[in-house]
């Protein structure tokens, strides 16, 4: 399993699971790979989910209503309508400046990727 995503019900249009998915999630149930431990999330409001976040000190990628845009970072503080968040580039390096975004444009919020965590395992490698 490649992390978990986090995705505001507005922006999900459909979705869809076919017999060919559900055959492929028992052969990863048989091979444990779907027993893997998510911390518990509190996902009935958009400011629990960021302030569990923000305690868990977890490193995320969070997707914008801009299409392609997307932020690598650690939350470092919660407020009603904004959040901030110490960013990571794309080469694993800690920005010095903490950045401001409005919490309704969050499309989605995705946790232990495989992206992430390599960048984070980088950065500890410096």
């Amino acid at each position: 399993m490649d992390g978990f995503a986090f995705i505001q019900k507005c922006h999900i249009e459909s979705y869809k699971r076919t017999e060919e998915d559900r055959f492929k999630e028992k052969i990863l149930i048989a091979k444990g790979i779907m027993d893997i431990p998510v911390p518990e999330f509190s996902i009935s409001n958009r400011l629990d989910l960021l302030n569990r976040l923000n305690a868990l000190q977890c490193v995320v990628e969070i997707q914008t209503d801009l299409e392609s845009s997307f932020f690598i970072g650690k939350l470092e503080e919660v407020k009603t309508s904004i959040f901030r968040w110490k960013s990571m580039d794309n080469r694993g390096k800690w920005e010095n400046d903490l950045r401001q975004l409005r919490v309704r444009d969050i499309v989605s919020i995705n946790v232990n990727t495989d992206y992430v965590t390599s960048l984070v395992a980088y950065n500890q490698s410096l």
